[in-house]
């Protein structure tokens, strides 16, 4: 899992603190799990708590492969 994370650029918002971002993003519960490609353009969305297998899962669906990937 923290391999395949490193493939990501992760933010957390605290929506009490910042309302501006999860307005921009159509946030309407919480936890939400938005992925944005190098674009900003939305590629996946997941709404709830999921387990960490699942989270997997989704990264592994979504993942930056090859040249496109971000590096840090």
């Amino acid at each position: 899992m923290i391999e395949t994370a490193k493939k990501f650029v992760m933010v957390k918002i605290d929506a009490e603190k910042d309302s501006v971002t999860p307005t921009k993003y159509n946030v309407e519960a919480v936890p939400t799990l938005v992925v944005l490609n190098a674009s900003g353009k939305q590629i996946s969305r997941t709404v709830g708590f999921i387990p960490a297998s699942q989270m997997l899962q989704e990264m592994n669906k979504v993942k930056p492969t090859g040249k496109s990937a971000r590096r840090r």
